[in-house]
C-alpha cells in the first residue's frame, strides 16, 4: 500500500523519504513518490524495504541484542552510512540493509569492515541477503 508522502501532524512533505517504520502501529509504510523516475523509485524502494524491515526485526530481537550491538559498535568504531550515525536504531537498520542486500559487495562490506556487528548478526541468526536465483 502506498501512502501519500505527507505528515498530517506536522504538515510536512517528505521530499526524500520513500518509506518508514511506524513505531506506534509497527507497520512499514511506503510513500507515493511521483517525483522519482521508475529506476530511482525501484532502487530506493528495495533499500527502503530492507531498511524498514530491519526496524521491524529490531522489535523482536530484544534488549540483549541492543546491548550486544552497542558493544560491537564501539569496537567497530565507524558507521556504514552517515544516516547510521543518527542513533543506534538507524545504525542497526542501515547495517542490516547492507547485510540483506542482494549485491555481494554490500554484504562483504559488513563482514570485513564491521566484523563485530557482523558477529552480532550471526549470533542472532540474521541471515545474509542473497542474489536472486541463488
Amino acid at each position: 500500500m502506498y501512502l501519500i508522502p505527507y505528515d498530517e501532524l506536522e504538515g510536512e512533505i517528505f521530499d526524500s523519504a520513500i518509506g518508514g517504520f511506524d513505531l506506534k502501529s509497527k507497520n512499514i509504510e511506503l510513500y507515493r513518490n511521483d517525483w522519482l523516475d521508475n529506476d530511482q523509485r525501484n532502487t530506493l524502494l528495495a533499500g527502503t524495504s530492507r531498511h524498514d524491515t530491519a526496524h521491524a526485526l529490531q522489535e523482536t530481537l530484544g534488549d540483549q541484542f541492543l546491548k550486544d550491538w552497542k558493544k560491537a559498535a564501539k569496537k567497530d568504531a565507524a558507521h556504514i552510512t552517515d544516516y547510521a550515525k543518527t542513533d543506534i536504531y538507524e545504525d542497526i537498520a542501515e547495517t542490516i540493509m547492507y547485510h540483506w542486500s542482494p549485491g555481494s559487495i554490500e554484504r562483504r562490506t559488513i563482514q570485513f569492515f564491521f566484523p563485530e556487528r557482523y558477529a552480532v548478526l550471526q549470533k542472532y541468526g540474521v541471515k545474509e541477503g542473497r542474489d536472486i536465483g541463488s
